[in-house]
């Protein structure tokens, strides 16, 4: 029977370090995937989307420049064809001028008067394109801001949780490959490895509630009511008792019966957290 209970034992603690060692892996290569995107992919791809935007955003400028061009020229050019000779009578007294001389004249005053036109007009367009190629970046760097401070904030999270995971796992790593290497394990050896094994796998689920309460609290309103001190004090002791009797601490429970108002579950979170740090 001892026997038998040796080979369970064995089994479980192989399958526990493969999957041990596979989640290792994930997490140092979630690391390591999240410092380069952090350091080298995050800079190259903001710069790229802004001066993507910053084109879109000039393109807009410009359109609306030379739309209002066209149409402040079409009404210049129309006002200047509207433009007549003077009465006959006037022409023979005053400037005595042909019919000819005088239309030759007006038509190139305008002519004049629309190359003018056309070169104020250019040169307006060119200051637009200058200016707007200023604005266009400026406003695509304050566009680009809050969404670059939430994809480093996003990549520093996945950073600490693959680190804050990666702990617990490489000691139930360690203790399960220890365990497997020894030909001579014992029941009470083998209990004391599956006994590491619950408690790290204690530690991991309260680090997962832990960043799901982080990723929650993005999302909703945190909903506080009243609640017992020693019901919380209770649930953070109860989640950290293992590693507590393995080191051979004691922990005082004299909660005085305090109701405060709070959210319970985070408050939770927060008290194992540091206990957990206390223990280590």
């Amino acid at each position: 029977m001892s026997r038998f209970l040796s080979t369970i034992s064995g089994a479980n603690s192989r399958s526990h370090s493969q999957i041990a060692v596979q989640l290792s892996r994930q997490c140092g290569a979630l690391a390591t995937s999240s410092r380069t995107t952090q350091h080298e992919a995050a800079p190259m791809s903001f710069r790229t989307t802004t001066l993507r935007l910053a084109g879109t955003y000039l393109v807009i400028i410009m359109v609306m420049s030379l739309g209002f061009s066209l149409v402040f020229y079409q009404t210049s050019a129309a006002q200047l064809e509207r433009q007549r000779p003077p009465s006959e009578a006037g022409r023979e007294q005053e400037f005595h001028f042909t019919d000819h001389t005088v239309n030759h004249f007006l038509e190139r005053r305008a002519a004049e008067a629309r190359q003018e036109l056309i070169a104020q007009l250019v040169l307006v367009n060119l200051a637009a394109l200058a200016i707007g190629s200023v604005v266009s970046y400026l406003l695509a760097e304050h566009t680009l801001r809050p969404i670059r401070a939430n994809m480093r904030a996003q990549t520093q999270f996945v950073s600490d949780a693959s680190h804050e995971l990666r702990t617990p796992l490489t000691a139930l790593r360690t203790a399960n490959e220890v365990a497997l290497r020894n030909p001579k394990l014992t029941l009470a050896e083998a209990r004391t490895v599956i006994e590491a094994n619950v408690t790290d796998a204690t530690r991991l689920q309260t680090l997962a509630n832990t960043m799901l309460g982080l990723l929650r609290h993005d999302r909703s309103a945190v909903q506080l009511q009243p609640v017992a001190l020693q019901t919380v004090v209770s649930e953070a002791m109860n989640l950290v008792v293992a590693p507590a009797q393995a080191k051979s601490i004691a922990i005082d429970d004299t909660t005085p019966p305090l109701m405060v108002r709070a959210h319970q579950q985070r408050l939770v979170q927060l008290l194992t957290i540091l206990l957990d740090n206390a223990i280590k």
